[in-house]
């Protein structure tokens, strides 16, 4: 009994202190990002000693929590925004997996009310900021609704510790920890409320996909039993996902084969009379446009293609966008940093200045022949520049490139581990591996080559509804948002939000003028002509 009057007296002494509040205030600001323990604990434990003329002042109480909270949700915005949390191992299991799915569905369906509401649940407020961030919400309007949410939450918070105390007139210290349950007990209760209200069953509905209408649980799995081949030319970590989420909705069973584009293209035009696949996804819209005109593939009119902008549709059925790909310059920084730039040698940040001749054999990039990321680049320079004067500029590029590669990725890997100063791929290839620790420096220069990584039904496909089923998922933000959490690059299905740390589509600079069409048709001429410098 002595020493809890003991440890009673000294939390009085300290509640009265000037020193709580900057403690508050610090700790406040560290829950917007790190939930060690729900700050608001410490709100309710100050308030309750206010009855007994032991606590803080009222009003500065309440501006002090609100301050740290508002500087807190905006500490965890930016981190949201700079780093790909959603890869972090918090948000890969349990608790943390949970909260990042809620807040992803949440923000996607009632991001103003998602917003508020959270500042109130341990956790998932951290989990909505940092989300936010991530999903590039707009910061605009993130800010305002943290201004309000935060001297809410605070006067809230206040409110219970002055509730506790009253109503245990004489014992603050018990006061104090009864507030601080009750306050966490109302604070699970709510997140119970919110989850409720943005069930899993929600996001499904608003997802999109087979047939047009809204995806939905099905329990009787109406292709179970059935089965799908695919060619994929893709990363296989997002295939492996897109195909689980598949088979969960349908009950259908998906099998495929990784192919390098050009890899896929032979293989495809090999099989034409005899296709072993029902389906090929990934490779660039100018390599789809060339298996169209070879007769490989077969229209299919889809009703999820409203969830995409016409521009990113065959008009004539073939094809489908899933995700857009923009070219850009990536340099290893390290090295960059330790190598060149105590020489003098400017960063690259446009194409000509890739003809440094201080980059000579420090240039890697993907194979026009074997890749389809390098097929875009060069068709790209080709139809921006002129032929004759893209393939001057190419043939003075060459002699500066030390390895060509038949994986768009690989350059990508090479240049993020060392081997290679500069690298020229996809956007997406480069943040993935800066991503993962090995640091590029990632500039879309002007005019930028870009492609849709597309899906085409192959004609004579053994499984056709089950093909055309996949085609209709794959317009569905369900499987944008995979795409973009898996690949970093940005779904054609608007719904789905930019990955992290990427400008938004609008603010990059790509060649407008690029032709898929003619780019399919061109392909072989090119890719013989640029081996040929």
């Amino acid at each position: 009994m002595e020493a809890f009057l003991a440890i009673e007296e000294w939390v009085v002494r300290m509640g009265a202190s000037y020193w709580a509040l900057a403690c508050l205030l610090v700790f406040c600001i560290i829950d917007g990002l790190l939930p060690i323990l729900p700050s608001e604990t410490l709100i309710i434990a100050l308030a309750a000693l206010i009855p007994f003329g032991d606590g803080p002042n009222l009003i500065l109480l309440i501006a002090t929590g609100a301050l740290g909270a508002l500087v807190g949700d905006q500490f965890a915005f930016a981190v949201g925004r700079r780093f790909n949390v959603e890869r972090t191992r918090f948000f890969q299991h349990g608790t943390g997996k949970r909260a990042a799915d809620a807040a992803r569905r949440g923000l996607a369906r009632r991001g103003p009310i998602y917003i508020l509401a959270a500042r109130f649940i341990p956790i998932g407020r951290v989990a909505v900021n940092l989300i936010a961030g991530a999903t590039h919400y707009p910061r605009h309007r993130f800010i305002p609704l943290t201004i309000i949410s935060g001297p809410i939450w605070a006067t809230y918070s206040a409110l219970i510790g002055l509730l506790a105390g009253h109503v245990l007139e004489g014992h603050p210290l018990v006061s104090m920890l009864i507030g601080v349950a009750g306050g966490i007990l109302l604070g699970f209760a709510m997140n119970w409320m919110i989850e409720r209200f943005f069930s899993p069953k929600d996001a499904q509905d608003d997802a999109g996909g087979g047939g047009g209408e809204k995806a939905k649980a099905d329990d009787k799995a109406p292709l179970k039993g059935k089965e799908l081949v695919m060619y994929v030319s893709f990363h296989e970590d997002t295939a492996k996902e897109l195909a689980k989420q598949f088979e969960e909705k349908t009950g259908c069973k998906v099998k495929f084969i990784r192919l390098p584009t050009g890899e896929a293209v032979a293989r495809l035009i090999a099989e034409k009379d005899a296709p072993k696949a029902d389906l090929w996804l990934g490779g660039t819209i100018d390599a789809h446009e060339k298996m169209k005109a070879e007769g490989i593939t077969t229209p299919y009119k889809s009703p999820a293609e409203k969830n995409l902008p016409e521009k990113y549709v065959d008009q004539d059925g073939y094809w489908k966008g899933t995700y857009l790909e923009t070219l850009a310059i990536g340099v290893n920084e390290q090295r960059f940093e330790k190598e060149f730039k105590a020489k003098g040698i400017p960063m690259p940040e446009k194409l000509e200045d890739l003809l440094n001749p201080a980059f000579k054999g420090e240039i890697i990039m993907p194979d026009p022949a074997k890749s389809g990321t390098g097929s875009t680049f060069l068709t790209a320079i080709v139809q921006n520049m002129g032929e004759e004067k893209g393939l001057a500029y190419l043939k003075e590029l060459k002699s500066n490139v030390a390895q060509l590669t038949p994986s768009g990725f690989t350059p990508a890997q090479k240049c993020g581990a060392g081997e290679f100063l500069i690298t020229v791929n996809f956007l997406s290839d480069q943040m993935n591996v800066s991503n993962r620790g090995q640091r590029i420096h990632s500039t879309v220069y002007p005019d930028a080559g870009w492609t849709l990584c597309g899906i085409s039904k192959l004609k004579g496909a053994a499984h056709d509804a089950e093909a055309n089923a996949f085609i209709d998922y794959m317009m569905s933000k369900e499987a944008g948002d995979i795409m973009v959490k898996t690949t970093n690059g940005i779904a054609c299905n608007p719904q789905s939000a930019a990955p992290a740390g990427a400008k938004p589509l609008s603010e990059l600079p790509l060649y407008q003028g690029y032709d898929f069409a003619k780019a399919g048709k061109e392909k072989d001429a090119l890719t013989a002509k640029f081996a040929a410098l």
